[in-house]
């Protein structure tokens, strides 16, 4: 039970503490709740503050999706602005950082004042890397913070085309049973699709082939396989632009083309009859002639009816108004042209024989019409014809004094003492000559000792020449002049006569074509009429003269037994017309098997 207060003064001081306590109280109270309310709004500010993130630039992608590339590729590099309130960006806050020998045209900005711009940089060239470096200030807020900039990661710029190498096929000779396979190796390719269709085949007269066979086509070692390759010559094989790419787009270019294989399938000359005996002659493709044959020795006139069939008019001519009774004169003088208006229907049948001067005296009209009357695949050589031989017979290092073909400018070591073998031409006799049945007497009647060996030894006035076929020739530089079937009707002349030696593109540039031949492809005088290698070197060579200042309309080569330096394998004279015909002028057929 509660105390009682019951007298005055108690209740007086009890009034009075309560008073107070309660003044206490209110006074603790109104103090503590300012206390609280200054520290309610101080951390209301300092969250506020605290909420508030720092101005900020990004790359979408540190690295562009096309990371890898090449000077057409684009590369684009995608930025973000997060807690800005503008954008401001410029080239002169980018920088570029290359390695190795990239460089690129300056970034193409899009978008520049918007929270996400772009950069395109564009035709990139050199190999190595690159990458953006952004400086900070491109993005502010209100209250004047910025961004810190940024560093993208590397991309790789590349412009080294993808290689590719041919190798050396194998095997490099045969027929057409024979399948040739060619190596090939793609270098600093990511993907190679290599088909058929991607072939070039370089026909040397080796061809035609059969389509190219590709084995491991998508692979960095492929194997390129040709097969019933039914021609004599060469064939070799180039591989098209585009058939491999790298990571960065590049594509190779066109290859190289590969070394040739040679192709033989032995054609069928006539050899040791009625006709006498042609030798097969390698084609050159860019005379356009493929594997042919021609008559070993210069033509000889064989009796083909009435008295003597069967011999040899000894001096290829008649002085005799008679040609049916042989005769043996000079074959100079009208009455000598026995053939002038009788040819092919004489008594008398062009052979490749031993025996027997060559037949001369003879119009290149008449020459034709004598070949021709042999049969339906025989007829005049044509200048074609006689380059292929003569570029043959110039790259065989036996042909030449040193055993090297040609002289310094020629660059295979040999001195410019060289000389190309030039045949009967000094005028000792000062007549042409009959052939030998023996290869190795080359020197046969000339006075000179090159005779002996398999195909005896070397002479400036040796007769024969190699082939690389290892067949023989006789007579195709001296002893008589020899009509080629083209003409040559060209108002204006291939140039200034000089030595072959002397000719080249540069001192003979007008170009024109001969007709009548194989081909009427326009050529200047080197490619018309002289050899493959650099001679200019040499004096003379024994490549003989080319007497090309004028345009009578016929073509003689090799040069006669009287022309001394003027004769040659390449000697070449357009100062005569078709009709005209003399005692040192002869012939020689060929044969298309």
């Amino acid at each position: 039970m509660k105390e009682e207060i019951t007298n005055d003064q108690q209740k007086r001081e009890f009034s009075l503490n309560f008073i107070f306590k309660g003044l206490k109280l209110s006074f603790f109270s109104f103090t503590t709740c300012l206390l609280l309310s200054a520290c309610m709004l101080n951390n209301q500010i300092h969250g506020n503050l605290g909420s508030v993130n720092s101005p900020s630039v990004s790359f979408a992608s540190l690295t562009p999706a096309v990371a890898i590339g090449n000077s057409s590729t684009t590369f684009s590099f995608q930025l973000t602005y997060e807690n800005v309130e503008s954008v401001n960006l410029q080239n002169s806050y980018i920088v570029l950082s290359y390695t190795g020998s990239v460089n690129c045209n300056s970034p193409i900005i899009n978008n520049a004042q918007s929270m996400t711009p772009s950069l395109n940089i564009t035709n990139c060239n050199g190999d190595g890397t690159l990458k953006v470096i952004l400086s900070p200030g491109t993005g502010k807020s209100n209250n004047g913070t910025q961004d810190e900039g940024i560093v993208s990661l590397e991309v790789t710029v590349d412009n080294t085309l993808p290689s590719v190498f041919l190798g050396s096929p194998n095997p490099s000779i045969g027929g057409s049973s024979t399948s040739f396979d060619f190596p090939v190796t793609f270098s600093g390719a990511d993907t190679i699709n290599l088909t058929a269709g991607d072939i070039i085949v370089n026909d040397g007269g080796g061809g035609s082939c059969d389509a190219p066979v590709i084995t491991d086509g998508n692979t960095t070692t492929p194997t390129v396989t040709l097969n019933n390759c039914v021609g004599n010559g060469t064939v070799g094989i180039t591989i098209n632009a585009n058939v491999s790419q790298d990571l960065a787009s590049n594509q190779n270019a066109t290859s190289s083309a590969s070394p040739t294989i040679t192709v033989s399938n032995a054609i069928s000359c006539p050899t040791g009859g009625a006709e006498g005996e042609y030798i097969p002659v390698p084609g050159n493709a860019a005379y356009g002639t493929s594997d042919f044959c021609v008559m070993k020795y210069e033509a000889k006139a064989e009796k083909d009816s009435g008295v003597g069939v069967g011999t040899i008019q000894a001096w290829g001519c008649d002085t005799d108004t008679d040609p049916s009774n042989g005769g043996n004169g000079s074959c100079s003088g009208v009455s000598a042209d026995w053939v002038a208006t009788l040819a092919p229907t004489e008594q008398y049948t062009p052979v490749a024989k031993v025996s027997g001067r060559p037949w001369r005296s003879i119009s290149r009209n008449e020459a034709v019409a004598e070949c021709q009357s042999l049969g339906v695949n025989y007829d005049l050589i044509t200048n074609d014809e006689w380059q292929t031989v003569a570029r043959n017979i110039e790259l065989i290092p036996g042909n030449w004094k040193e055993n090297k073909v040609g002289g310094v400018s020629a660059g295979n070591g040999g001195t410019d003492s060289n000389e190309l073998n030039r045949g009967h031409a000094d005028s000792a006799p000062y007549e042409p000559l009959s052939a030998n049945a023996s290869d190795a007497q080359g020197c046969d009647g000339t006075g000179q000792t090159c005779n002996g060996g398999t195909l005896g030894d070397w002479s400036l006035q040796k007769r024969t020449h190699s082939l690389s076929n290892g067949e023989v020739i006789w007579d195709l530089g001296g002893n008589v002049w020899e009509w080629v079937k083209d003409d040559y009707i060209n108002i204006i002349s291939y140039g200034l006569d000089s030595y072959i030696s002397q000719i080249t593109s540069t001192t003979h540039t007008n170009v024109f074509s001969l007709s009548g031949g194989t081909t009427t492809i326009a050529r200047n005088a080197k490619d018309q009429f002289g050899p493959l290698g650099d001679y200019t070197s040499l004096s003379v060579g024994g490549l003989g003269i080319g007497n090309i200042n004028n345009n009578a309309g016929g073509i003689l080569r090799g040069g006669s037994w009287s022309n001394v330096t003027s004769t040659g394998v390449f000697t070449t004279n357009l100062n005569v017309g078709p009709s005209y015909s003399m005692d040192a002028v002869g012939f020689r057929c060929v044969f298309h098997p």
